[in-house]
């Protein structure tokens, strides 16, 4: 008896100063849950404090993950019909490239909206994949669209044109730079105008898939699934109002398809 309790003391000891004597952090490698349980020290939290995400650490990637907490899909279109937009003139629905897509051919208008998606004090996820010819914008985000709508915000995503029309609602010297480039922006209407600008490698005739995050105070948008604009303002983004499409300019020309809405926590 008492020599098995010596070897059972013994495997104790050789246990405890492996853990507490420095043998966790030999390689300082966090290896999976046993890692956790028994040296988790090796180990980094992962916790964000932020209740709408879901936290873990990747040990393939061995960097934490804090992702969103993801609900239901309240709008999705594929535009295999067009029975969920009221369409000017200058936009319809129609086959590019084997698909149906939503195309407008140039909306000889400063800002013609062509879908309405109304937000009411929740917060989002927005998706969609567009294809631009001659754009400056294709998006906007708004406060309350009906009662507010010079406290919108609008999210340009596109390629800006040479020779950029004095007319536009955003200060024309910041996009002057971005001549012919790939833009995604945030700006807001009345006296405030265009805010900040981002390059991203976005060409004319290319599809791209664009992403935003509008939760609390704060904008995200991601191009291809990179993240290039986080922005904070001083107050709630989106309290409620609409997203619509529109061109921005005589001959804006896009289209666009895979249109999706999520609700986030």
């Amino acid at each position: 008896m008492s020599k098995i309790i010596s070897v059972l003391l013994l495997v104790g000891i050789v246990f405890v100063s492996g853990c507490l004597g420095g043998k966790c952090k030999v390689d300082g490698i966090c290896k999976g849950e046993e890692t956790y349980q028994n040296c988790p020290e090796d180990c980094p939290d992962c916790d964000d404090r932020d209740n709408c995400t879901l936290d873990y650490f990747d040990y393939e990637l061995q960097e934490c993950v804090n992702g969103l907490v993801v609900g239901d899909v309240l709008f999705y279109d594929n535009f295999s019909t067009d029975e969920n937009w009221e369409l000017p003139d200058t936009y319809d629905t129609m086959f590019e490239m084997g698909k149906m897509v939503l195309r407008n051919s140039g909306s000889r208008d400063r800002a013609t909206p062509v879908l309405e998606y109304n937000f009411d004090k929740r917060n989002y996820i927005v998706e969609f994949s567009a294809k631009v010819d001659d754009l400056i914008g294709i998006m906007s985000a708004r406060y309350d669209l009906s009662k507010n709508y010079s406290e919108k915000y609008a999210l340009l995503f596109g390629v800006v044109p040479k020779g950029l029309p004095e007319e536009l609602p955003f200060q024309v010297e910041m996009l002057a730079d971005y001549e012919g480039r790939g833009i995604v922006g945030i700006g807001k209407s009345g006296e405030v105008g265009l805010m900040t600008v981002k390059e991203v490698p976005v060409k004319k005739g290319e599809w791209h898939d664009y992403k935003v995050v509008l939760r609390g105070d704060r904008i995200e948008v991601y191009v291809d699934e990179v993240l290039y604009e986080n922005y904070t303002d001083s107050e709630p983004i989106m309290q409620n109002g609409g997203m619509v499409f529109e061109g921005l300019g005589y001959e804006s020309r896009f289209s666009v398809d895979y249109v999706r809405v999520t609700e986030i926590c």
